[in-house]
C-alpha cells in the first residue's frame, strides 16, 4: 500500500461530495436530534462494513460484473431512495428551525424508535447504493499492492473509508 497518502484524500471527497447519505444524515438529525443523526450514521458504517465483508469474500467483483445482480441493486436502491422521499414527503408534520427549537425544550431526547429508524435507514442506504459496489471495484484496487495481502490492505482502505 505505498500509495495510502493518495487514497485518503480521494476517499475524503468521496465522504465530502454530499449525496443521498448526506441528505439522510441531516434530514434525521434536523428531524429527531443530534443522536438520531449519529445512529444514522453508525448505520452507513455498518453498510460500508457489510460491502467490505463482501468484497473480501470476492463477492463485489461478481455483482459488479453480473448485469442482473448489479441492475437488481441499482432499482432496489433506487426504489428506497424513492420511498424515503416519498414518506418524508407526505408526512404529518413540516417543520421550521422555530418549530425544532420550540419542540426541542419541550420535549427533550427524541424518542428510540427514532433512533433505530435512523440506523436502519443508514444501513440499507448504503447496502443497495450500487455505487458503493463500484467504490470497491474500481477505486480500492488502484491502491491496492497485488504483492501484499490483499484482504489485509482492503480492510485498511474500507476503515479509512468508513471514518472518514
Amino acid at each position: 500500500m505505498h500509495s495510502l497518502l493518495a487514497y485518503i484524500p480521494i476517499a475524503a471527497m468521496m465522504v465530502i461530495l454530499p449525496g443521498a447519505d448526506t441528505m439522510l444524515v441531516m434530514k434525521n438529525t434536523l428531524r429527531y436530534g443530534a443522536k438520531a443523526g449519529r445512529y444514522n450514521i453508525l448505520g452507513l458504517a455498518t453498510g460500508l462494513s457489510f460491502w467490505t465483508v463482501i468484497a473480501i469474500l470476492g463477492l463485489s467483483v461478481v455483482i459488479a460484473k453480473s448485469v442482473f445482480l448489479f441492475t437488481t441493486i441499482k432499482y432496489l436502491g433506487a426504489a428506497y431512495l424513492i420511498y424515503l422521499g416519498i414518506k418524508s414527503f407526505f408526512a404529518k408534520s413540516m417543520f421550521s428551525i422555530d418549530d425544532m427549537q420550540s419542540q426541542a425544550t419541550t420535549t427533550g431526547n427524541s424518542p428510540k424508535r427514532y433512533y433505530k429508524t435512523s440506523f436502519m435507514q443508514g444501513s440499507l442506504s448504503n447496502i443497495l447504493n450500487p455505487k458503493t459496489v463500484l467504490v470497491y471495484v474500481t477505486i480500492m484496487p488502484q491502491f491496492i499492492n497485488l504483492k501484499g495481502n490483499i484482504n489485509q490492505q482492503l480492510i485498511i482502505l474500507a476503515s479509512i473509508l468508513t471514518l472518514l
